[in-house]
């Protein structure tokens, strides 16, 4: 209406709304759809970190079962080991026994062998000195003589052999 309530024509005016830009189709619907693949990615990931996990501690206990296994296997052939270890002591202290008592009977055989041998020898020496044996005679105390002297000296050398098992035996030099 002007001043002389003449009334023209309505005017139009046209009022146009956009909408933000991140309500846009477009961008909405990308960064739903990027949204959507990170729940995705994140559930699918989730989901393999926790079966990594079970299977971890499904090895972990494994493992642990194999280790108390082998430790216990250990302990017992630990056991066996020094059990046997205790039997060969034993069995070498018998042995060293056995050897020291072989050593003294030998040293104290050869004692006793060797005085009744050093008379007949001592006997068969009166023997030779005697002209009025017959030759006969002569042969049998020479033969006499000779196995003495033969067997005294067999003896001497068990006598040595004895003295150097029971670490008795004296070196001397000249």
């Amino acid at each position: 209406i002007d001043r002389d309530l003449n009334y023209s024509k309505p005017a139009r005016f046209t009022l146009q709304v956009k909408q933000p830009w991140y309500l846009n189709a477009g961008i909405v619907a990308t960064a739903g759809g990027g949204v959507l693949a990170l729940v995705g990615i994140s559930m699918l990931t989730g989901w393999r970190y926790a079966a990594q996990r079970r299977e971890s501690a499904r090895l972990r206990d494994q493992m642990l079962v194999q280790e108390r296994e082998a430790r216990a296997s250990l302990e017992g052939k630990n056991r066996e080991l020094l059990e046997s270890s205790r039997h060969l002591e034993e069995a070498k202290a018998a042995a060293e026994s056995a050897n020291q008592a072989k050593s003294v009977f030998l040293a104290n055989m050869s004692h006793e062998i060797r005085t009744p041998m050093n008379a007949v020898l001592g006997y068969a020496q009166i023997l030779q000195r005697d002209d009025t044996l017959s030759p006969h005679h002569r042969r049998a105390i020479d033969t006499i003589e000779r196995s003495g002297s033969h067997l005294l000296g067999l003896i001497d050398e068990i006598l040595d052999l004895s003295k150097i098992e029971s670490g008795r035996m004296e070196m001397h030099s000249d």
